[in-house]
């Protein structure tokens, strides 16, 4: 994989270990980010990386521990992270008139092509879609 990918949400193994890399790199999930990690071309936001902490500690219906969350986090910031100013908001708000999508999932388009990333990971409904350059996949798909 020489793509530059971006993830909408860090990955947590199979197991629910907070390991980047499983033993086992059989399914799609594990195969991509497997993947991503040895090609070391993997790449996030900060958007991601909060959204991620607050889904993982709040949202799930099994909440993982702020020092879990943190853990995979820190694990994560091996990668480089993009960071967002006033103007790519602006992008962002084209973004999502111009393609139909939410702000939030704009807002993490323009990361994506703010970082140079060929393929977006996401679990969004746009497995497929073709965006300025950015090619979305579903990796449960």
């Amino acid at each position: 994989m020489s793509d530059s990918v971006t993830l909408t949400s860090p990955v947590v193994a199979e197991d629910g270990s907070l390991s980047p890399l499983t033993t086992e790199l059989t399914s799609p999930v594990n195969t991509t980010l497997g993947l991503t990690w040895q090609g070391k071309n993997g790449v996030l936001s900060t958007q991601v990386l909060q959204e991620f902490y607050v889904h993982f500690t709040r949202a799930v219906d099994t909440p993982a521990s702020r020092r879990s969350a943190r853990e995979l986090i820190e694990v994560y910031g091996a990668w480089p992270i993009t960071v967002l100013d006033a103007a790519d908001v602006l992008a962002a708000c084209d973004h999502a008139d111009r393609h139909q999508v939410g702000f939030w999932d704009a807002m993490i388009l323009t990361a994506a092509k703010k970082s140079r990333a060929d393929v977006l990971l996401s679990e969004n409904p746009y497995h497929g879609w073709h965006i300025s350059g950015l090619e979305i996949r579903n990796p449960f798909v």
